[in-house]
């Protein structure tokens, strides 16, 4: 197999600052260093990026910039539902993230 990364969106939510913020040059990049090496990452708790009113393009932005950058598969969990409606009146930014899933999986409890 495989090497798997496994992280919350609220943790790469806070890498991201830490990194970004105070510019200390760790932080998300080291999530994203074995990535080349075909790590699967997998970030649960990604509906936070899609909800309404979230200022979440900074790291959407990072996210789009490592999905184009590395080879590697990324497998985002959301909890609840995203309806048609919902996807609808998505951000321009986030309907960009949304269009590179391919594949959306419903899953019964």
């Amino acid at each position: 197999g495989k090497p798997m990364k496994v992280l919350t969106c609220s943790e790469l939510l806070h890498l991201h600052r830490t990194t970004f913020g105070l510019k200390s040059g760790s932080g998300s990049d080291s999530v994203f260093s074995d990535l080349n090496n075909g790590a699967v990452l997998v970030i649960e708790g990604c509906e936070i990026l899609f909800r309404d009113g979230y200022a979440a393009d900074n790291i959407i932005n990072y996210l789009l910039f490592q999905i184009r950058r590395v080879t590697t598969m990324f497998i985002f969990i959301c909890q609840g539902v995203l309806h048609s409606g919902s996807v609808l009146a998505l951000s321009p930014i986030q309907k960009s993230l949304f269009s590179h899933f391919h594949f959306i999986l419903k899953l019964q409890k």
